[in-house]
């Protein structure tokens, strides 16, 4: 019996390093959709004193969602929403809050997010403390396709935050079914094991 245990934990090590060797092997991010400092820059305010929902709406071209940047004015703190179709539709995902450094802060994605290619989704940026700005840009013929800016109820296109969404280029679901087949496999074994000990 004693044996049979030895082995079933053993069994059960070697199943959670697979599993996490598995997650762990995401670390080649590459960015997907962008929109850079081309035109004019504007900036909205960002305070606590309005209750004004504020995004930019975006289309993956990739599955998996593992950090976004996002351009903020120096100062106070915000958290992202990444939200489906709309600036009001389901949260599918959270970050931590992070402060303004008057250029791109990084928000990472973890564990990553998976996304339907093509479908659309928002980067909804949320007031947390102090006061801060979103920085965008009226870009004129160059500017970002495949989503705009929302904010004041409204949707702009052609007018857009200065952010940056990334994907895992290495990154892939963690592979249950396989997963079940070890844990399974080395149970069965285990039985076989333990039944030709008794049959002794």
């Amino acid at each position: 019996m004693k044996k049979v245990m030895m082995l079933l934990r053993s069994t059960i090590v070697i199943l959670c390093f697979f599993l996490v060797m598995a997650g762990n092997a995401n670390a080649a991010l590459v960015v997907d959709q962008y929109n850079i400092k081309n035109g004019w820059i504007g900036a909205y305010p960002l305070d606590g004193d309005t209750e004004d929902a504020v995004g930019q709406l975006f289309t993956p071209s990739q599955s998996n969602l593992a950090a976004v940047d996002v351009w903020l004015g120096e100062g106070g703190s915000v958290y992202l929403n990444i939200r489906e179709n709309w600036i009001d539709g389901d949260i599918i995902c959270t970050t931590e809050s992070l402060s303004g450094t008057d250029d791109y802060v990084t928000f990472d994605i973890d564990p990553d997010v998976w996304l339907t290619v093509e479908n659309s989704y928002v980067i909804e940026v949320v007031w947390s403390s102090g006061e801060t700005k979103v920085r965008k840009d009226n870009s004129g013929d160059d500017y970002y396709t495949r989503g705009g800016f929302l904010s004041n109820g409204g949707y702009s296109s052609g007018c857009d935050m200065l952010f940056r969404t990334y994907y895992d280029d290495e990154a892939s679901p963690v592979p249950v079914p396989a997963a079940v087949w070890l844990l399974g496999s080395g149970l069965l074994g285990l039985i076989g094991f333990r039944r030709k000990g008794q049959c002794r």
